[in-house]
């Protein structure tokens, strides 16, 4: 099973044709700022239940995005 989240994902989408998946963040960042933004991406021996389990539980520990400069 491969499985990808964030905290808050913008766009969510995946292509089958391809086996490539993303989760793209939508970060407000101001001219001369740097953002960080974490994306989880599991691997792992289990179903799409257990998939959805792992990300539900684990997706409130990512950090938020942040922005510095």
């Amino acid at each position: 099973m491969a499985a990808s989240f964030s905290r808050d994902p913008g766009n969510v989408w995946s292509n089958p044709e391809l086996t490539c998946q993303h989760v793209d963040p939508q970060v407000t960042l101001p001219k001369g700022q740097t953002a960080f933004y974490e994306v989880k991406i599991l691997l792992f021996r289990g179903t799409l239940e257990d998939a959805l389990d792992k990300a539900l539980h684990e997706r409130p520990l990512l950090k938020e995005s942040e922005t510095s400069k």
